[in-house]
């Protein structure tokens, strides 16, 4: 136990025992950050130090419901907003990395003598092993070398046509990955040759399959995913699932992104390195109104490209570059 890793001597006593013990990643359960949203850049470095625990290890934020499951499960939105404030956006400005709750408020017992219900945390063991399996992937890319990597970077494109391919809120999102890319390869990332720039980066985006199905059919289609890869891991899905994507979309093979019994992926393969394109989530309805409908189920499509990335491009890391909003 340590007073608080804003005292020194904790704070050091702290580091020398991950490193004595070479930790590899840090799961943290207490909430709020150490970081202030509105700190200057002295204040920004030491909170950077206290965080920096294990020589840049990674730290995953554990989340603990406050509220019972059955709340949680019936809530739209999940965890309450004081849990959502305190155990997934503050600590975010310390740059922990969300994971998911692994428990919940539940009845321990009733005390007859006190007349009141005591309340504990209740663990869901599904939940904590999805958290663990997180954490040893974390540890496993942590060491692996750069060059062994496979890393998508996803573009946005909403409203989903050609001229929004690419869009971000106040950033250049062309020039971004052409600079993310740049860096990569610096860093031993095999990137292999790599666009001069951003107009020639969306030039070749477009000049490939996208989410503009007009004209789709005269375009090459680049990466793809056979029907039967598909299948097998749609058919892994639970019933309710397939059913709901069916009865809203059809057959896979009906899916418009379907050629020659095919899924087409949009993107362009650099190296390791895969610049995607966002899929559409509907097609046939008011795509604005709908594109963040939580409860709109994807296409097809959709759940074909990440497919894809998990499997045939075998992704270590997935990054979102330019997101709407």
């Amino acid at each position: 136990a340590v007073d608080s890793l804003k005292n020194p001597a904790s704070l050091a006593l702290l580091q020398s025992l991950v490193q004595q013990h070479r930790v590899g990643v840090v799961l943290n359960a207490t909430s709020f950050a150490l970081s202030a949203l509105d700190a200057d850049d002295g204040d920004s470095a030491e909170d950077a130090q206290a965080q920096r625990l294990a020589d840049d290890a990674p730290v995953l934020q554990i989340i603990t419901a406050g509220c019972g499951r059955e709340q949680w499960q019936a809530n739209p939105h999940g965890l309450t907003p004081r849990d959502l404030a305190m155990q997934v956006v503050l600590p975010e400005v310390d740059g922990r990395i969300g994971t998911r709750a692994i428990s919940f408020k539940g009845l321990a017992w009733r005390c007859a003598r006190a007349e009141v219900d005591v309340m504990r945390y209740q663990a869901d063991p599904e939940r904590i092993a999805f958290v663990a399996e997180l954490a040893r992937r974390w540890c496993v890319l942590r060491d692996k070398p750069n060059t062994d990597k496979h890393v998508a970077l996803i573009l946005a494109n909403y409203p989903n046509d050609d001229a929004r391919l690419a869009n971000g809120v106040g950033l250049d999102t062309p020039a971004s990955t052409v600079a993310l890319l740049r860096a990569m390869q610096d860093a031993g990332y095999a990137t292999g040759d790599l666009p001069e720039g951003g107009d020639v980066l969306m030039a070749a985006l477009v000049a490939g399959v996208t989410n503009n199905l007009d004209g789709n059919a005269a375009r090459p289609a680049g990466q793809s995913l056979a029907m039967a890869d598909y299948l097998r891991d749609f058919n892994r899905l639970e019933a309710t699932s397939r059913d709901a994507v069916n009865a809203l979309w059809g057959q896979p093979e009906q899916d418009p992104m379907v050629r020659s019994g095919r899924f087409m992926v949009s993107g362009l393969r650099l190296g390791q390195v895969f610049v995607g394109i966002q899929p559409v989530r509907g097609r046939d309805l008011d795509l604005v109104a709908t594109y963040h409908d939580a409860d709109l189920v994807p296409t097809h499509n959709y759940l074909a490209f990440y497919f894809w990335l998990r499997r045939q491009f075998a992704a270590d890391a997935v990054v979102h570059v330019g997101k709407h909003g």
